[in-house]
């Protein structure tokens, strides 16, 4: 099952990762999108480009952290870059096969998906 997560994720990755497949699960049924194994792996590409991206952006410290500065490299940046454009992509992709299979999302997906995000990273309250 999609929601349990993958075996390299760790604790708070699987449950991240459990939040926002229920949540987006939630958002595409009431949007009337049938689910199938290949909406179920779109979903997947969004959430794991997701989390990596996630990953990624944890590794460059925080501020006041006096080795951020050695972490932010270069490279660092670039492939931190290439993973949210990724992440962008995989969300289109998510969107233009909703519309594919005859049920348009009309308002971006991105912008729906936003809140769900917020809510997985405790940014903004569930209710």
């Amino acid at each position: 099952m999609l929601a349990e997560g993958e075996a390299w994720m760790n604790d708070e990755e699987r449950r991240l990762n459990g939040q926002f497949v229920v949540g987006v699960r939630a958002l595409l049924e009431s949007r009337g999108v049938t689910e199938n194994p290949l909406l179920a792996l779109r979903v997947n590409d969004v959430v794991v480009s997701w989390l990596l991206v996630r990953r990624m952006e944890a590794r460059l410290g925080e501020e006041g952290d006096p080795e951020a500065g050695e972490r932010t490299t270069p490279a660092a940046a670039d492939a931190i870059g290439k993973s949210r454009e990724r992440l962008r992509k995989s969300i289109k992709d998510l969107e233009d096969y909703c519309a594919r299979a005859g049920t348009p999302i009309d308002t971006g997906l991105a912008d729906v998906m936003k809140p769900v995000i917020q809510q997985v990273q405790g940014t903004r309250p569930f209710f």
